[in-house]
């Protein structure tokens, strides 16, 4: 799925959204899916989560919470008055609470929306490294073996934080043989990626550079 964009000459925003059918191995036709909500097609760069049980989308843009369903093909605006921001930041869905944490960005959020009760709150992170995940265009996911989010930023080296996904302590994962990953072009973002059936992330800081995988779960 591709998400908005910017229009070829101008960079005004897009709100369109296009789909991709790996069966056919071609793009699906134009305006099979309607157009984001106005606040996702004028604000760069919301935070997007999918629900990988419904295969839900779940954007956060302008203090507001939008919805792709996928079962309808509908957008909806789900929470308008969030306690999130969600523009530039990570996110990442917890499985085993159902719930979405959202990290940095422009407004450094610190904050969960709880998919179950269709609401948001702030949270505190503790431990050493808490002050450390604020930023734009960082990568996250949720690894459900350590039951912790583990948060990737854009610089060199082998760094990746984790989050416990029940008490938001911080702290850094022992790595090996990482210190030569080279820093990510413009971002993070998704390509940060956790794979279940290898039991760790893939991770591909340069278009045209090695990938790099991480196993966390023996």
């Amino acid at each position: 799925m591709i998400l908005g964009g910017s229009r070829w000459g101008n960079g005004y925003m897009l709100g369109t959204v296009d789909g991709f059918n790996l069966g056919t191995n071609d793009w699906d036709p134009a305006r099979t899916y309607p157009d984001e909500t106005t606040e996702l097609g004028s604000t760069p760069c919301p935070a997007v989560t999918e629900n990988k049980t419904t295969g839900d989308l779940y954007m956060f843009a302008s203090w507001k919470v939008m919805r792709w369903s996928n079962s309808t093909n509908q957008w909806s605006t789900v929470v308008g008055n969030a306690s999130v921001y969600g523009q530039y930041a990570a996110s990442a869905m917890d499985t085993k609470r159902n719930r979405i944490l959202l990290l940095g960005g422009n407004a450094n959020d610190h904050g969960i929306y709880n998919v179950a009760t269709n609401t948001t709150q702030t949270i505190t992170l503790t431990g050493t490294y808490a002050s450390a995940l604020s930023g734009d265009g960082n990568g996250m996911v949720y690894d459900p073996l350590q039951d912790a989010f583990l948060l990737r930023k854009a610089g060199s080296g082998n760094t990746v934080y984790r989050i416990n996904a029940s008490t938001f302590a911080v702290d850094v994962m022992t790595t090996t043989n990482g210190t030569s990953v080279p820093a990510s072009t413009n971002g993070v973002w998704s390509r940060f990626q956790y794979v279940p059936q290898l039991k760790g992330v893939v991770y591909a800081p340069t278009y045209d550079g090695n990938l790099w995988f991480l196993r966390t779960a023996n």
